[in-house]
């Protein structure tokens, strides 16, 4: 039997840990190398849920796992720095796996480490693989992008002692305090805030300011806090979009009730199609937003 994710009985043996339940089922003839719903095989189980003994077990009697990728391209590198064990991803390195191989989406091991907020990994790398630094992913996102994502502000810090470059933009314009915004990390938006505050100054290739990622992230206390700071509430995209269009286009309820209860302006401004935010909620077919907006009419 498999669960709905296409999980075997030793995929969840393997994620436990208990290498005398793996020895027992591989005797009773179980597929060594069956993989679940993403395409990960009981080595990533291992590696992800940081079961040392495992992995040693695994790489030790079945070595073929080792050269297996999932349905992303992530190695059990990738899956270990996920995981966020420093000593199963030394053992792996210490095995020969390359430190250099990208999933599907170009992301390295230290993309994975910094969106996943694992320190003593991304320490771990930082001293032994600094040239990961430098590596982008397809769409331009520095490991510095996916940690301000992540929202783990002690390694921000640690990247930053290592001079990467804090104003770096990805393909679409985007900065890091855009990024921290969207994700809705409001500890990482503050201190990007209080050290950097050239960075509420971009924006990015749509025209976005940061306060418009932060509507479409959805998070009040971001909205607020930006707003506070003195972000722009009227600043208007590319083809003229105000961040409550943005807030409606994502279907961000409380965002909305947060700008009409304080910025009731807003609701008159049309983009340069001429579409109002009620337009816009209705194209969603978003009857609880039309509801919103329009008990903010009277």
């Amino acid at each position: 039997m498999k669960d709905k994710s296409s999980n075997s009985v030793l995929h969840d043996a393997a994620w436990g840990g208990n290498v005398q339940i793996v020895k027992l089922l591989i005797e009773k003839k179980m597929d060594v190398n069956a993989l679940h719903g993403d395409g990960e095989t009981i080595l990533h189980q291992c590696c992800r849920s940081g079961k040392m003994e495992m992995c040693e077990h695994l790489v030790n009697h079945f070595p073929d796992l080792l050269e297996i990728k999932d349905n992303r391209g992530q190695t059990v590198l990738h899956s270990a720095c996920w995981g966020g064990s420093v000593e199963i991803v030394s053992f792996l390195i210490e095995k020969g796996m390359s430190n250099n191989t990208l999933s599907d989406d170009g992301k390295s091991i230290l993309h994975i480490t910094c969106l996943n907020g694992k320190f003593e990994v991304c320490e771990y790398l930082v001293e032994n693989c600094p040239h990961l630094l430098d590596v982008k992913d397809k769409s331009s996102n520095t490991v510095l992008h996916d940690v301000a994502w992540g929202g783990n502000v002690q390694i921000v810090k640690l990247l930053i002692e290592k001079k990467i470059d804090i104003n770096a933009l990805q393909e679409k314009g985007e900065s890091i305090l855009h990024h921290c915004c969207c994700s809705g990390k409001m500890e990482m938006c503050e201190y990007l805030f209080n050290q950097f505050p050239d960075l509420l100054e971009i924006r990015d290739n749509r025209g976005w300011t940061v306060l418009h990622s932060a509507c479409l992230g959805g998070n009040v206390d971001i909205v607020s806090f930006l707003l506070n700071k003195g972000l722009d509430i009227n600043a208007l995209s590319n083809v003229g979009e105000s961040v409550l269009h943005v807030a409606c286009l994502n279907s961000k309820h409380d965002v909305c009730r947060y700008l009409l209860t304080n910025y009731p302006d807003l609701l008159a401004v049309k983009d340069k199609q001429g579409k109002s935010v009620i337009v816009i909620a209705a194209e969603q077919g978003d009857i609880d937003l039309i509801h919103i907006l329009r008990e903010s009419r009277h």
